[in-house]
């Protein structure tokens, strides 16, 4: 058994071959108690403390239990994979995907395949974060790959090392504002009047509420002052302005509405 499974106890039963394994079983935080009702034919069920009770003291034939084959209950990965789904709710992927830190970028290997006598590698992220496949993988697998290289890394912290080049969060945010700021500046362009547009402005930056911090009267003044640029206007405002501007439209008008 893995770490995350372990036996606390094996009984043998009153039949030849028959044997029951107690199970403690730590996924995420989470432990639940199973039973493992082994009874030599190639087959086993997996009891709750609740259902083996049910069962086995109380004779309810009805009792809930999962039928697996002795080759599942075999396999450290295969039962872990099993447990996952039934007990704890968890998405059962297609591929069992190890990302594995090799001194030059991230390793990408399926658990549930092998080759050459070890898991079978499907990527390579190299360490400036380009993604290299060469082994067929599912669209799951695919966008789980291409999430953990566009955001995540492995480090070994007794070194201070990563595998892959840091996020730099600055320029996807930067990105992301700037197809904010088209989708808004093709909404100004639809105002079809100066009440419109200030009324806009008005509303974006709170400026109906009593406590409002920012100075609406100027915002609308400098949209002229501007010629009516929207990106020269939006530069020529505060952080603190930018920053409103972005997250009501984020809220309210996010790209695609």
């Amino acid at each position: 058994m893995n770490k995350s499974i372990v036996i606390l106890e094996s009984i043998s039963g009153n039949k030849p071959s028959e044997q029951f394994d107690f199970l403690s079983i730590q996924i995420e935080n989470q432990t639940i108690i199973l039973v493992a009702h082994l009874r030599g034919n190639g087959y086993v069920k997996l009891f709750t403390l609740q259902s083996y009770y049910e069962y086995f003291v109380l004779n309810q034939e009805d009792a809930v239990c999962q039928h697996i084959d002795q080759a599942t209950y075999d396999s450290n990965l295969l039962l872990e994979r099993f447990i996952k789904h039934h007990y704890f709710g968890m998405p059962l992927f297609q591929e069992e995907l190890m990302f594995g830190f090799m001194g030059n970028g991230v390793s990408v290997c399926d658990k549930l395949r092998t080759q050459n006598h070890d898991y079978m590698q499907v990527a390579h992220i190299a360490s400036n974060r380009k993604v290299t496949y060469c082994n067929p993988i599912s669209n799951e697998g695919w966008a789980r790959i291409e999430k953990f290289a566009e955001s995540e890394n492995i480090a070994i912290d007794s070194q201070g090392i990563s595998a892959l080049s840091p996020v730099n969060k600055e320029i996807i945010k930067n990105e992301e504002n700037r197809k904010l700021l088209e989708h808004i500046s093709s909404r100004f362009k639809r105002k079809r009047s100066y009440l419109d547009l200030h009324n806009e402005i008005c509303v974006a930056f709170n400026g109906l509420s009593k406590d409002c911090k920012f100075d609406v009267n100027n915002l609308i003044s400098a949209w002229y002052r501007n010629e009516c640029d929207f990106i020269r206007w939006f530069n020529s405002m505060l952080p603190d302005e930018q920053e409103q501007f972005l997250k009501y439209y984020r809220k309210h008008f996010p790209i695609g509405s």
